[in-house]
């Protein structure tokens, strides 16, 4: 499993299907109509995370995406677009084409002379043979799986994606002529939305005007050689794709950063290394990786390691002032112990001396002492 606590953990740890059922043994395009989760989760691991991140870098995918598990149920740290996704959708409706986005076409003067001519640059980065499968399946998505509602009554793909309670909803469909895409969401909470009702609605405005299309199919294209070529270079003879060499990852935890480093290399691998405080472990030493040791994983990919930073070191507040019970629930809520002595003082009740001072930095679950103004004899408790 990936990194406990991180996107990656959560994606990977807790996922499950789009009804929240089982559905056994089951093929790609199945799962895909379906949102079945489980069969991509076991997919991955299969290819490798690095060709799904590189691929999806090819189609117009330009946010980092880590080369982990858990990107192929969306775990990512930073997140995409729409912008993006409708780039990256669109390499699918232009027959495995990508076109990077611009966002203006063309600038024309009052007599429509076209003054500025701002065509995308294009690249072939997916087989048309390969982009015509996807579309057939995604079809099948918005005809009869997850995606029923945002039909438009013409030929058009999709892919629904949700979060629990669809508090987070994209849909990103498309036809031959347009790709839309559609994330619903609210930052203060997780109110159920969706996000399928939008697209439909302005996709039916949009193409109101437009004849409806045909997806070409997989016997209408012709494929390319297996390894696409750029621009500048002439198509080579085709190959067969070379057999993907898997071995077992090795067991870092605890190691130093470089011993860590050392190890996942001879095994095979690269190494990707991310930082957390954490009071249990040292810096510099590993405090979880992913995958997780003992794992069948496809060599030249990267194995994620964390690694202790040191200590997390805390704000301690400043509580002058304050009732006892208050600083006590302001220090307890920073991540610190606290201990009380009282004194004679005034205003009785209230915090006249704290230690450290407010604003100090220390490692979380520290002690920090406040005295509080008695109007008794004072002193710490259990002293005399």
């Amino acid at each position: 499993y990936p990194a406990e606590g991180t996107p990656a953990f959560w994606a990977f740890r807790a996922f499950r299907n789009y009804d929240g059922k089982g559905s056994g043994m089951m093929t790609v395009k199945d799962a895909t109509i379906h949102s079945v989760n489980a069969v991509y989760a076991q997919m991955i691991m299969d290819i490798g995370p690095a060709v799904v991140a590189q691929t999806a870098k090819d189609m117009g995918i330009m946010s980092p995406v880590e080369a982990n598990p858990a990107i192929a149920l969306g775990g990512l740290q930073t997140g995409v677009n729409p912008l993006e996704m409708a780039s990256a959708f669109g390499t699918l409706a232009d027959n495995g084409v990508h076109a990077v986005p611009r966002s203006i076409y063309k600038i024309t003067d009052a007599e429509g002379n076209v003054i500025a001519d701002n065509k995308p640059e294009t690249h072939q980065v997916l087989d048309p043979k390969v982009a015509a499968q996807v579309n057939e399946i995604l079809q099948q998505v918005v005809s009869s799986g997850t995606g029923t509602g945002a039909r438009i009554g013409r030929p058009q793909a999709g892919k629904t994606g949700t979060t629990e309670d669809s508090a987070d909803a994209w849909f990103v469909g498309y036809t031959p002529d347009l790709v839309t895409a559609v994330w619903v969401g609210y930052p203060q909470g997780r109110i159920s939305m969706n996000g399928m009702t939008i697209w439909a609605d302005f996709m039916s405005q949009a193409l109101r005007d437009t004849p409806p299309t045909p997806f070409p199919t997989k016997d209408e294209v012709t494929s390319l050689p297996t390894a696409v070529p750029t621009p500048a270079q002439s198509a080579p003879a085709q190959t067969s794709p070379a057999p993907i060499e898997t071995a077992t990852v090795p067991n870092v935890v605890s190691l130093s950063t470089s011993s860590a480093q050392l190890t996942l290399q001879q095994a095979g691998y690269e190494t990707t290394v991310v930082e957390q405080p954490s009071n249990r472990y040292t810096a510099g030493r590993v405090m979880s990786q992913t995958p997780a040791p003992g794992t069948q994983y496809a060599k030249g990919n990267s194995v994620t390691i964390i690694v202790s930073s040191g200590s997390a070191q805390n704000s301690v507040p400043n509580v002058m002032g304050m009732n006892e019970t208050a600083a006590k629930s302001s220090i307890t809520s920073a991540g610190f112990q606290v201990t009380v002595g009282y004194s004679a003082g005034s205003p009785t009740g209230t915090v006249i001396s704290q230690s450290p001072s407010g604003g100090s930095s220390l490692p979380a679950g520290s002690t920090v002492s406040i005295t509080v103004a008695s109007s008794g004899k004072g002193g710490w408790p259990g002293l005399p």
